[in-house]
């Protein structure tokens, strides 16, 4: 709930701010800079075609368990905010500009 708050203030109002009890919009800096413990072990894996063992590997370096329930709800959501942006889009388009007019 929280990501659709503020997800949605910062696509129409194009604020990431915090604001009231909701945190910054977006994926926050320090959890981006932390990732990159993950990618050493990725690579290691690929280039030994040792696929299997990934998960577990990540899991030993502190990755977050991945919960089968949410990506289901990840899966469905995207579906749905597909035929959100293009019923969005669709009225934009179907809107007349002023000015644009060569």
């Amino acid at each position: 709930m929280v990501s659709l708050v503020t997800i949605i203030r910062w696509m129409f109002y194009g604020r990431k701010d915090p604001f009231l009890v909701f945190p910054a919009a977006g994926i926050r800096a320090e959890d981006i800079a932390g990732m990159s413990r993950f990618g050493p072990v990725i690579a290691e894996h690929l280039a030994h075609g040792n696929i299997a063992q990934v998960n577990a590997a990540l899991l030993a370096r502190g990755s977050s368990r991945i919960k089968p329930s949410l990506l289901v709800l990840e899966k469905r959501a995207l579906v749905l905010f597909v035929k959100y942006r293009n019923y969005i889009l669709a009225k934009w388009r179907a809107t007349p500009r002023v000015g644009n007019a060569g």
